[in-house]
C-alpha cells in the first residue's frame, strides 16, 4: 500500500502484527519481502529504504513524520538520483607459506627474518593498492563507507566499470542495490 503526505510517497504495510515477527522463520520471510519490495520500487524510481520493522502508531503519526521530514527526504532523494549502491568485499591474497628447510643457528634466523620481511612487504603493497583504489574512486565521484572488509560504494548508475585491477586482493562485488548505507 502507498501513503502520501505532502510531496512524499511511502510504501507501507498496514496493520502488521509485530508479534508474528517473534518467530524466526516468519521474521526472515518478512525481511526478504521487505527487501523485495524495496528492490522492485528501486527499479522504478529512487528510494530511501527505511530500516525493516520501522513502525508508526497510526496513519496520522506516519503522515506527521513524512511532513516533518519532507524537505530532508526530498533533498536525499535528489542527492541519490541516478545512483546505485555496490558492496565491495576486499580479502587480502595471502602468500603461500614457504617451507622451512632444516637450517640451523644463524641460517635459521636469517630465513625467518626473510619470511617476516616478505610478509611486511606484501602488507605494504596491499595498503598501497587499497589507497590507490580509494583515490581512484574519489576521482570518479564515487562515495564510499568502510565497514570492516566491506566497502559500500555509491556509484552513478551510468558509470559502468569503475574498479581497477587489484593483484593483492580477492575482490567480490555485489549490486547494484538501493542506497541502503547512504540514507
Amino acid at each position: 500500500m502507498f501513503w502520501t503526505a505532502g510531496r512524499v510517497l511511502a510504501a507501507v504495510q498496514p496493520d502488521l502484527d509485530l508479534t508474528m515477527l517473534a518467530e524466526e522463520t516468519t521474521a526472515l520471510e518478512a525481511v526478504v519481502d521487505h527487501d523485495r519490495v524495496i528492490q522492485e520500487l528501486f527499479a522504478l524510481a529512487p528510494v530511501l529504504p527505511l530500516r525493516f520493522a520501522t513502525v508508526f502508531s497510526s496513519a496520522d503519526a506516519l503522515s506527521e513524520h513524512l511532513l516533518a521530514h519532507q524537505d530532508l527526504y526530498l533533498a536525499r532523494l535528489d542527492q541519490l538520483q541516478d545512483r546505485v549502491e555496490f558492496t565491495l568485499r576486499l580479502t587480502p591474497v595471502v602468500l603461500a607459506p614457504t617451507v622451512a628447510n632444516a637450517a640451523e643457528g644463524r641460517a635459521y634466523f636469517q630465513q625467518r627474518k626473510q619470511q617476516y620481511q616478505q610478509v611486511q612487504d606484501r602488507q605494504q603493497q596491499q595498503r598501497a593498492e587499497q589507497e590507490h583504489l580509494f583515490t581512484h574512486l574519489q576521482t570518479l565521484g564515487v562515495h564510499y563507507v568502510l565497514e570492516g572488509e566491506r566497502v559500500h560504494l555509491l556509484v552513478p548508475r551510468a558509470l559502468g566499470v569503475f574498479l581497477i585491477p587489484l593483484t593483492h586482493w580477492e575482490v567480490t562485488l555485489t549490486g547494484p542495490l538501493p542506497p541502503y548505507h547512504f540514507v
